[in-house]
């Protein structure tokens, strides 16, 4: 439950923000609700177990999936970061990085991706040789996520929104 508290705070402000600047027309917000999948319907997300990811968000599936949408635009590159702040010998931002995918991760259940990703954070930390396989291991299984979150999601809204503006 502090994890979905922690969540909610998070996101109300963050909606806060963005409404201060969004417009509010009546398009605008059918446009929004065609773009979300309704309670009822299944989604399935190959390397997340939905089940178990919505129980963590106390069964509220319009905050699950705007975390994973969430994540999908924040992370989806992380690994060229990860690379990136290693190249620049800071070690300690690509931690950091590796550390926040692995509790993400946690949160929609996806353990793969969070097993790699904590290997990746300690390898960071105590500056392993074997840091690029473990970035390697944690991109497959990032890839993977983000393709399902792309396929179950985003490309999904995409088609409502063009379906809805048909004619």
């Amino acid at each position: 439950t502090k994890l979905y508290s922690t969540l909610v705070r998070w996101l109300e402000k963050r909606d806060y923000q963005e409404q201060e600047a969004a417009p509010t027309a009546p398009e605008q917000k059918q446009e929004e609700l065609a773009q979300q999948p309704s309670r009822q319907q299944n989604i399935t997300i190959p390397g997340l177990n939905i089940n178990d990811a919505l129980e963590n968000v106390a069964n509220n599936m319009d905050l699950l999936v705007k975390v994973l949408k969430e994540f999908y635009e924040n992370y989806r590159n992380c690994i060229k970061t990860i690379r990136d702040h290693i190249s620049e010998n800071d070690l300690e931002s690509a931690e950091r990085i590796a550390h926040t995918v692995k509790s993400l991760a946690g949160t929609f259940e996806a353990t793969d991706l969070q097993t790699s990703a904590r290997a990746v954070e300690l390898a960071a930390k105590e500056h392993e040789p074997d840091l690029d396989e473990k970035i390697e291991t944690m991109s497959v299984m990032l890839n993977e996520v983000i393709d399902g979150i792309e396929s179950a999601l985003i490309k999904t809204a995409d088609q409502s929104s063009e379906d809805s503006h048909e004619y």
